[in-house]
């Protein structure tokens, strides 16, 4: 199971890439095709229209195309992945950072905006693009698992694949976003969502559940809203004090230790 597991992974993420590239390539032929039918050249017209529609058919052909579709990773539906987009503290902090390292001397301002790893780095970019990919090419492997060897019909997988993910893209009530924006709560659109996966897989893998809340790494059991509250470790995720400690995730913190 690994194994097919490794093998989706890698194929996946070169279909994921090859639609990228494919994807960017159509958003440039509908401009030139603007451009053409502006100036009334209708064999350009004509032209630029069957290269783009040579292209979007090709992408319908891709085993990724039902996840695009159905908007399962909207970055990649609208052309390439924009890592700006992906920073997860995208305001004015972050901005405040960056003034502050644009008056320093120019030779500390590259070793100083990789130990804060800010968002113009390659090491940002590179982190940002890798969830994204993540995130995407599992949900396209797990895909291929229903359908192919579960033998379940595409609107079924695309549900359970909906479910089994957290969609950040669906926002939260309004007085909870501004708790969360403000660090007075820490990651609480995760524990509320994952409720709902920890109750599906206890009742369907419920052995390996129970393994699964010894290990030492986090899962839907051992990190949903019910079991913090049950082990009283709630209150630890409210309040400013996460967000004192939080210089200490740095990596290159985390590399001295």
């Amino acid at each position: 199971m690994l194994s097919v597991v490794l093998k989706g992974i890698v194929a996946k993420t070169a279909e994921t890439n090859d639609y990228i590239k494919r994807r960017s390539k159509e958003i440039a032929l509908e401009a030139e095709l603007r451009a053409a039918k502006a100036r009334q050249d209708i064999v350009k017209m004509r032209k630029l229209d069957n290269e783009i529609r040579s292209i979007q058919d090709s992408c319908k052909r891709m085993s990724i195309w039902p996840l695009i579709e159905a908007g399962e990773f909207s970055a990649i539906s609208n052309g390439k992945v924009n890592t700006h987009d992906l920073a997860i503290a995208d305001g004015q902090w972050t901005d405040w950072v960056e003034a502050q390292l644009q008056k320093l001397p120019r030779g500390f301002q590259t070793a100083a905006r990789y130990g804060l790893i800010t968002r113009d780095t390659a090491l940002f970019q590179g982190l940002a693009q890798s969830i994204q990919y993540g995130d995407f090419v599992v949900r396209a492997v797990l895909y291929d698992n229903l359908t192919q060897m579960k033998k379940q019909s595409q609107k079924a997988a695309l549900a359970t694949v909906n479910e089994t993910f957290i969609n950040y893209n669906r926002l939260a009530g309004r007085d909870r976003q501004y708790l969360e924006s403000v660090g007075l709560l820490w990651f609480y659109n995760f524990k509320m969502r994952i409720m709902k996966e920890a109750v599906y897989m206890l009742r369907h893998n419920p052995i390996r559940s129970l393994m699964m809340t010894v290990a030492p790494i986090g899962s839907p059991i051992s990190d949903n809203l019910g079991t913090l509250l049950l082990e009283d470790r709630l209150g630890f995720s409210v309040g400013p004090a996460m967000g004192w400690n939080s210089p200490s995730l740095n990596p290159w913190l985390n590399l001295t230790r």
